[in-house]
């Protein structure tokens, strides 16, 4: 399989703080590739550089052979992200959330309520998303993720906030959008 994201001694520096020093990553399209490591390990920092988000201090990052500086729009039309602290308006439905990502995405608003019930939100489709528990927003963002059926997914700790029960979820969902051929 071709390399779809690449890192080449991909470095960040925060004043005295080096969050990422030279990384060199290489991940094939349709793999499930994970980056590991603990609190401040540079994880979240290197996933804003690989989106443009952020730019490295050194070193450089490709998207199926585009350098991210120079494509970082185009790159993200075809990934699904989902940051590591999500937030939506509280006063809006997760239906009204999803409609609203669609709009910005050029995406069909018909597969909003499809999407909530992959991720396990049917029964709170119209309820207001300042009521939900950090796991269901969590679930909310998944979902939000997968809006236009992208290519490459980028989920910064996917399972944070879930209980067992919705993490299991998200695994089979993260295996099924693989099994479909998306690069996670």
């Amino acid at each position: 399989m071709p390399i779809i994201i690449e890192t080449r001694d991909l470095s960040k520096r925060y004043k005295d703080v080096q969050a990422v020093d030279r990384l060199n990553i290489k991940v094939r399209k349709a793999e499930i590739y994970g980056l590991l490591g603990p609190n401040g390990a540079g994880k979240t920092t290197t996933i804003k550089m690989l989106l443009g988000l952020t730019h490295p201090t050194s070193g450089e990052s490709f998207f199926d052979g585009k350098k991210v500086s120079e494509e970082s729009v185009l790159i993200r039309k075809d990934v699904g992200y989902l940051p590591e602290r999500v937030a939506f308006y509280d006063n809006l439905t997760p239906v009204q959330t999803l409609h609203f990502f669609c709009e910005l995405q050029g995406a069909d608003k018909s597969v909003t309520e499809p999407l909530l019930k992959e991720v396990g939100l049917e029964d709170a489709m119209h309820r207001k998303v300042g009521t939900f528990s950090k796991g269901m927003v969590q679930l909310l963002g998944v979902a939000q993720a997968m809006i236009g059926e992208p290519s490459i997914y980028i989920l910064d700790e996917p399972m944070g906030g879930l209980d067992p029960r919705w993490v299991k979820v998200v695994r089979d969902k993260i295996k099924m959008l693989n099994e479909r051929g998306a690069t996670i």
